[in-house]
């Protein structure tokens, strides 16, 4: 249990709130991370459905294939039930179903044919986006681990960069970095977790450099790095659970004046956004910001992608830092 049984009880107990004001009696999640948030319980997802179905009275009951019984019974006190496997004779979506008295039952984030197979056992089933709109906003003890993850990020970059600085007369390529750097970031968050071993602690990252700076979400290859290439380092950590990136931008040697400019553009940018990145201001008004300014420094041609997004259980998620998105920033909201 990475957050307290107390934390996830309280989470299910905000949802049920939720659940009385739309006169709904049940919630079946079904989404891996959603099951994570409501229960603690922390598994790889594969195609056997795992649920934690709660109703607005009585105890949640966690639904699982009998390949993670003994992990679950570790992990989760309350009710548990079994199916033998997927697919089995009985779908277990189906037979999920037939386990749950509610008949008004609410779905969470589910593909089209799941949902139609639900609603072929419970014609009143609806989807339900409550758990998603909670999750947009942490907790403390949430922002906690996303903090600690943020610091292994930045070292990351840091064990990146000091790679290319030392190694980059004599020849290191972008797989080089990119071994390195995971390397040393896994050593130093084993070390820290270590009596923690059931902590789930992860580190991914990209690098590349030269034309392949070009990309975003480049790549690695065993191109050498060069004195006068862009070098793009992008790091993706995760502790307990909870995601954090970090990323920079580097130039090898004496910048050129047009990487100069790209370089001074972009910190402007970073700088005006953290700025107005504040309760209450819509997401897509900080992203306008940023646009104006790469469009007054003749940049727009090469804008790719919107500034930002949120950050949590998954390295992706709302809120999106986008033009044209009207939600409202609220406070414990990680971006």
């Amino acid at each position: 249990m990475y957050l307290t049984t107390a934390f996830h009880g309280s989470v299910r107990n905000r949802l049920r709130d939720k659940m009385r004001e739309s006169g709904t009696e049940g919630v079946l999640a079904l989404d891996a991370f959603n099951v994570f948030y409501l229960t603690g319980f922390y598994y790889i997802s594969t195609e056997r459905p795992i649920g934690i179905y709660i109703p607005l009275n009585g105890e949640s009951i966690l639904f699982i294939p009998r390949l993670e019984q003994d992990h679950a019974q570790q992990e989760w006190t309350g009710e548990l039930r079994v199916y033998p496997e997927f697919p089995g004779k009985v779908d277990p979506l189906l037979w999920m179903c037939e386990q749950i008295p509610a008949q008004r039952l609410a779905v969470d984030n589910v593909s089209s044919m799941r949902f139609q197979t639900i609603r072929s056992v419970k014609p009143r089933a609806e989807l339900f986006e409550h758990i998603g709109e909670m999750r947009l906003i942490k907790d403390p003890r949430e922002i906690a681990f996303i903090a600690q993850a943020a610091e292994y990020a930045d070292s990351a970059v840091s064990f990146a960069r000091a790679a290319i600085t030392e190694c980059c007369k004599q020849g290191i390529t972008e797989r080089q970095v990119l071994e390195h750097l995971k390397h040393e970031t896994l050593k130093e968050m084993q070390q820290d977790y270590e009596d923690h071993p059931d902590y789930p602690l992860a580190c991914e990252a990209t690098v590349h450099a030269g034309e392949q700076g070009a990309f975003p979400h480049g790549l690695p290859t065993g191109r050498r790095i060069e004195v006068g290439d862009t070098v793009i380092v992008g790091v993706g950590v995760a502790v307990a659970g909870y995601h954090a990136e970090s990323a920079c931008t580097f130039v090898v040697g004496e910048p050129s004046i047009e990487q100069k400019r790209w370089l001074d553009t972009a910190i402007a940018v970073r700088n005006v956004s953290i700025e107005e990145l504040q309760p209450g201001v819509p997401c897509g008004h900080v992203d306008d910001l940023h646009l104006k300014l790469v469009e007054e420094e003749g940049l727009g041609a090469f804008t790719r992608h919107r500034l930002g997004h949120g950050i949590g259980l998954q390295n992706h998620e709302p809120p999106w830092i986008q033009s044209g998105d009207r939600r409202p920033l609220v406070s414990g909201m990680v971006v």
